[in-house]
């Protein structure tokens, strides 16, 4: 295992947005939980997208369903031949674009907990845990990956963007280290100019992302 360049980058990140307004530093922060239930999601549109939707969806024929979320938000996942994606939104504008990123390996979000990082009782970041394929074979999968990916909500368009990982597997406290990205990063990260990096130590299951918009 080791520390990288990215997660050098991270703490350099965070240590530019440490200093928050005497307002925000006062903020209560909480957590907040829903579960990803797929039997619980709506199609959108399957494998046809409408009029005004990406070109991107179209050409890998893709499936949009959204999700039960939490405090009028909800979770969105865009699956086709090539790629499996998931954004955040408010569920007043089901048609809005987010930042779609993919792990450069087949990876998949696990159902169960979504974790919501609140700001006085508002959602402001997502942490999801995503399994890696690495070619674990049952039951135990102990070759495969396991990293929280931590989403920016923006309140804007795009709607939410991936502003940092944590490998699950490499760090202990990788939940703590999570909240840590969301709770320090979430000010100061642009969604579109800032880059995703890993905070912590990154074993060997881990996966970079690419973003694709």
């Amino acid at each position: 295992m080791r520390a990288s360049a990215a997660s050098l980058t991270f703490l350099s990140q965070a240590a530019s947005v440490a200093c928050l307004s005497g307002a925000a530093a006062a903020s209560e922060i909480t957590s907040a939980y829903s579960a990803l239930d797929v039997a619980s999601c709506e199609t959108l549109f399957d494998s046809d997208p409408p009029p005004g939707q990406r070109d991107l969806w179209r050409e890998v024929g893709a499936v949009r369903q959204v999700c039960p979320g939490y405090a009028g938000h909800e979770v969105h996942i865009i699956s086709g031949d090539t790629l499996l994606g998931v954004g955040f939104a408010p569920d007043t504008d089901r048609d809005v674009e987010f930042s779609l990123e993919l792990f450069d390996t087949y990876a998949v979000p696990n159902r169960g907990a979504v974790e919501w990082r609140l700001r006085d009782g508002v959602p402001f970041a997502v942490i999801q845990r995503w399994s890696i394929d690495r070619g674990g074979e049952p039951p135990d999968y102990a070759e495969n990956g396991s990293v929280l990916v931590v989403s920016k909500l923006t309140g804007g368009t795009p709607a939410s963007c991936v502003m940092g990982h944590v490998d699950a597997k490499a760090n202990a406290d990788a939940n703590a280290l999570a909240r840590q990205v969301a709770d320090t990063m979430a000010d100061g990260f642009t969604c579109g100019v800032d880059r995703p990096a890993y905070a912590g130590v990154i074993g060997p299951t881990a996966a970079p992302h690419k973003r694709l918009n």
